[in-house]
């Protein structure tokens, strides 16, 4: 009886973002010791399997390692190697070799990057949002709605766990909270730190944000001011908010949120998810990504951003204000999604006067397409 080969070694190359409707695609290397075949057995080559199913296989019978591609529905995954023989029988499976998809810094310019992007519809009732994988800390970013219904409207986030999590529209208090269904992008990453393949940095962090401006640390410096993109990611409050940023460096940044202009701005923390990430443009695997700011020059009134990259569609847009040169309580909306720009406004609320005038404010943005 042919006795099992040994497998020694399995490293993850590389993973490859993907949209939530995909999985994710990994390079697998596998290494195992030099096998001899028992009395009367010939080798022919050796096979991977993943879960036990055929992921690749080579016919170079003195062959030692294999690179395979395959595709993770799930976080993790078990895979198994056996020898093949002339006669067209194998040996026994090898003893599993789990792996995990990591979402750390690899050094030398490689890194993994673990994420998913979407764009889900979502009215005033919670709707829950499935992760396609498993996350270990995930951070989440929603936002801004597009313009279906015309009352002032915020996203709200809550009960992010590793699988998933809810989402739902708020309107200001002082409106009858019914709106209808928007669409909304939102992107997931693993909390923590990367650097991507020309040198850019990206950080996935959490915050308590509260009602007056606090500066927010980032875990290390970066090397060009990143653009914020920020979701309130927890319910601790009914009453709607929405969270101003300012005074974004190489370090830190600052974060306040408030209620409607009506009320005393008074409210309970709530946990704040951020990604910063330097501005720049290219690919990560199969995705192609742009980040930019513009100038000071969005106000209450539509503004038209066209973006550098050439997009083979519509990408995913997440967007924030990156300055707070107008206090009055607001945020964005965005329309007219196309492969080649995007239209985004501030949009202020009426509880105290009908007056929705804003001045101009610079707006953040990143986009990100899957490539053909």
């Amino acid at each position: 009886m042919p006795r099992p080969i040994t497998l020694f070694l399995v490293a993850l190359i590389c993973c490859l973002p993907t949209f939530v409707s995909a999985a994710t695609n990994c390079s697998i290397h596998a290494e195992w010791s030099q096998y001899t075949p028992p009395s009367g057995y010939t080798v022919s080559g050796y096979r991977l399997y993943q879960e036990g199913q055929l992921a690749c296989q080579t016919s170079n019978s003195a062959a030692t390692s294999i690179d395979c591609l395959v595709s993770m529905d799930t976080n993790t995954a078990d895979f198994t190697l056996t020898a093949a023989f002339a006669d067209g029988t194998q040996s026994p499976h090898s003893a599993p070799f789990s792996f995990s998809i990591p979402s750390i810094e690899m050094g030398a310019g490689e890194v993994l990057v673990k994420m998913e992007a979407g764009e889900v519809l979502v009215n005033h009732l919670w709707r829950r949002v499935s992760f396609e994988s498993t996350f270990n800390d995930p951070v989440v970013i929603a936002g801004p709605l597009s313009y279906k219904g015309a009352d002032p409207s915020i996203v709200r986030v809550r009960n992010v766990s590793k699988t998933g999590f809810e989402i739902r529209l708020t309107e200001w208090n002082y409106l009858d909270g019914a709106h209808t269904d928007e669409n909304v992008n939102y992107l997931v990453m693993e909390k923590g730190r990367i650097t991507l393949p020309d040198g850019s940095f990206v950080e996935a962090g959490r915050f308590t944000g509260t009602t007056s401006f606090k500066t927010i640390q980032f875990s290390g410096p970066f090397t060009k001011t990143p653009v914020v993109l920020t979701t309130v990611a927890s319910m601790n409050e009914t009453d709607t908010i929405s969270g101003r940023i300012k005074n974004i460096g190489l370090t830190s940044f600052a974060y306040y949120f408030r209620e409607q202009e009506k009320n005393v701005n008074t409210h309970a923390n709530e946990t704040v998810n951020y990604i910063a990430w330097e501005p720049g443009k290219g690919t990560i695997g199969s995705l192609q990504f742009e980040v930019a700011t513009t100038s000071n020059s969005v106000t209450h009134a539509w503004y038209t951003k066209a973006f550098q990259n050439t997009f083979n569609q519509a990408p995913i847009v997440l967007a924030d204000m990156q300055s707070t040169n107008g206090t009055d309580t607001s945020a964005l909306r965005m329309q007219q999604l196309t492969a080649t720009n995007f239209v985004v406004k501030v949009e202020e609320e009426k509880s105290l006067d009908s007056e929705v005038s804003h001045g101009s404010e610079a707006v953040g943005y990143l986009a990100i397409s899957q490539v053909d």
